[in-house]
């Protein structure tokens, strides 16, 4: 698909035709990078609970370098798009370009950062005298490749946010089968161990790198990153950060909830925490189908509001969530019918990891009838630039609610209040995201539709 073409599928296509063209690519890409993180636990689980616990908590620091990206990437994203659908092609440059270096600088500093206080934090994030090494291990080797990780994680959203789905997709396929025939040969056949599954992150990563570049160098897309359009002024940062600060708080408390889950856990032995790090690895494959598919909406929602079609973004919604919601219904059916089943491959027969990992599979599963809808309002609120909605709800599920129940319901159910707490967040969270759509997307009949989006915010 061309640049024109693209263009004309968000502006003039058939919704639903649009929403699947744009966002089954992305979905495809999302779910087999999850299918790799879930082969990479696999491999590493059959070393030991040890270093399968050890892996888990460095996990934290893999999603605050996410965290980086996202913030960069999503934020000027959104606008993006928005610039798009208003035809302002130049300044449309001028933010891409921004948000890709800085990311890559501020990944620069944080990685610097890990390796000069390595060991305190990794202490902090619960690592015990079992599992330090493996956690050093991982992380020494898995931050070489964090600039090129930011570097990936921003042009893939900018890519989409000009409806270029498919680079994404062939670029996450590529990282994942890389790491995927990798792993096994790096940890077992050359006897790497945990550092063989970082190393073979760091090489999908440089050929993800890589695959990027070549569709940059050969001007695929309508965007340009060069640094003749690196323009670091205060209303292009104000603009990313008005959307990207929510989702770097969001990935950062995600990345808290994380840690305070391996805390908590290693109350009740590295058995348990192993078994959190292994659901931790599976249930992205849920997640991500759902956030690659509306990695296809977010754009498709931007553009039109940007180019006033609020008839189109409000049918691309409910589209969106009529889809979100039978597959998420499907995997709750699945986690809930089978948990042990799934479980199963990475207990590697410790009873306490088989019995724990099915408990929290059985319990996350029933958060999935909800998750379909939370996902699409917050979606729809940072597509059109409503920070204040979009904000609330990226940082919801954990700050208002997961972790301060992390912090409470095991005192009361032990170990119970651990396995729960995430999905009572999650339809705490379900009940916040109905009272923000009926406070700010008002559809009753004869309301003008243009002020039922963001509090009468004006599309930019």
């Amino acid at each position: 698909m061309n640049k024109s073409e693209q263009i004309i599928l968000m502006q003039q296509g058939k919704v639903s035709t649009a929403l699947w063209k744009l966002g089954v690519p992305t979905m495809l890409g999302m779910m087999i990078s999850a299918f790799y993180h879930v082969v990479d636990g696999f491999f590493v689980s059959h070393l030991g609970s040890n270093p399968m616990a050890g892996v888990s908590v460095s996990f934290p620091l893999v999603l605050l370098l996410m965290g980086i990206g996202m913030t960069f990437g999503a934020g000027a994203a959104s606008y993006v798009s928005r610039l798009l659908g208003a035809h302002q092609m130049e300044k449309a440059n001028r933010v891409a370009s921004t948000a890709l270096y800085s990311g890559m600088g501020v990944s620069l500093l944080f990685m610097l950062g890990v390796f000069l206080f390595l060991e305190p934090i990794l202490v902090f994030l619960g690592a015990s005298e079992n599992t330090l090494p493996y956690a050093q291990d991982f992380t020494k080797v898995f931050m070489l490749c964090a600039v090129l990780n930011t570097f990936n994680l921003i042009v893939d959203q900018l890519a989409a946010a000009e409806g270029i789905t498919k680079i994404p997709m062939l670029a996450m396929v590529l990282g994942s089968v890389l790491n995927i025939l990798l792993n096994p040969l790096l940890i077992y056949e050359v006897g790497l161990g945990v550092r063989g599954s970082a190393w073979a992150s760091v090489i999908s990563v440089v050929a993800t790198s890589l695959f990027f570049l070549c569709f940059i160098r050969r001007r695929q897309g309508v965007l340009r990153y060069t640094l003749v359009y690196f323009q670091p002024t205060r209303e292009i940062f104000a603009e990313i950060l008005h959307i990207g600060i929510p989702m770097f708080v969001s990935q950062f408390l995600q990345s808290a909830t994380f840690a305070i889950i391996n805390v908590v856990a290693a109350r009740y032995g590295d058995q348990v925490v192993a078994a959190a790090g292994a659901v931790n690895r599976i249930l992205p494959l849920g997640f991500f189908v759902v956030f690659g598919f509306l990695r296809g909406y977010g754009p498709f929602a931007g553009y039109n509001y940007g180019a006033r079609q609020y008839d189109r973004l409000q049918e691309a919604t409910r589209t969106a969530l009529c889809w979100t919601t039978c597959f998420c219904v499907f995997i709750a059916v699945l986690m809930l019918l089978i948990p042990k089943t799934i479980m199963e491959p990475f207990s590697t027969g410790d009873g306490v990891v088989l019995r724990v990992g099915a408990d929290m599979l059985w319990a996350n599963g029933i958060s999935f009838f909800v998750f379909g809808f939370e996902m699409v309002y917050m979606m729809l609120f940072l597509s059109i630039g409503d920070g204040k909605a979009g904000g609330i709800l990226s940082i919801s599920l954990q700050g208002f609610f997961c972790i301060p129940l992390l912090l409470v319901l095991p005192h009361y159910w032990g170990l119970a209040g651990l396995i729960w707490a995430y999905p009572i967040a999650h339809f705490l969270n379900a009940g916040l995201t109905l009272l923000l759509k009926c406070r700010v997307l008002n559809y009753n009949e004869g309301q003008d539709v243009a002020a039922s989006f963001g509090w009468g915010r004006e599309g930019k």
